[in-house]
């Protein structure tokens, strides 16, 4: 009667502990896997800061960045552009009225990629350049990042590049830090037949 009874208990026991246990008791901890120090900013790469998830020129964001679009942007030499905003836990931004800029809380990162479309000869989108502004006490620091040529990584430099369009060929110089802000010089656009 003993180990007929010990037998039992145990399958009770192990039916109890599984069947008690539903879906509403567990609370999963998400946190957003990005990184960001502004004692050791910028970091030389953009992978390092884990914006994006999955292959980085998918520009695919992470928990916490978000994808916005401004009501009115700037031309900047026929390229495209995605922008992200990412802040730390338990903070947000303020509004504060009409034609201010939002407050924005200390360690906010603003994201902004500039791409082409249509780059010859394999008729295909080509990201050039992602900019970084992150927000300290009391001003904004910036930190430019190129892409390399396979779309893998984005490294922390300051280089000029050559984008040959359809039907447009132009030399593009995205290069914009602390002590240059003169942002997309170009050669006029030559039209080809």
């Amino acid at each position: 009667m003993k180990v007929f009874l010990g037998k039992h208990l145990g399958i009770v026991l192990v039916l109890v502990m599984v069947f008690s246990c539903s879906d509403n008791d567990y609370t999963p901890i998400i946190t957003s896997p990005v990184v960001v120090n502004a004692d050791t900013f910028p970091f030389n790469t953009l992978t390092e800061y884990n914006f994006f998830e999955g292959a980085i020129k998918d520009q695919k964001p992470e928990l916490g960045v978000i994808p916005y679009e401004p009501i009115s942007t700037l031309f900047t030499d026929y390229a495209k552009k995605k922008r992200f905003v990412w802040m730390p836990e338990g903070v947000k931004a303020t509004y504060t009225a009409d034609n201010n800029i939002m407050n924005f809380p200390v360690g906010t990162v603003l994201i902004k990629t500039f791409y082409y479309e249509n780059v010859q000869p394999a008729n295909n989108t080509r990201i050039i350049e992602t900019r970084l502004m992150l927000k300290k006490e009391d001003d904004w620091v910036f930190a430019d990042y190129i892409w390399n040529d396979e779309q893998t990584e984005a490294t922390k430099q300051i280089k000029t590049l050559p984008v040959k369009l359809l039907q447009q060929s132009r030399q593009v110089k995205n290069i914009c830090n602390q002590s240059n802000r003169y942002c997309h010089r170009t050669k006029q656009p030559k039209i080809s037949n």
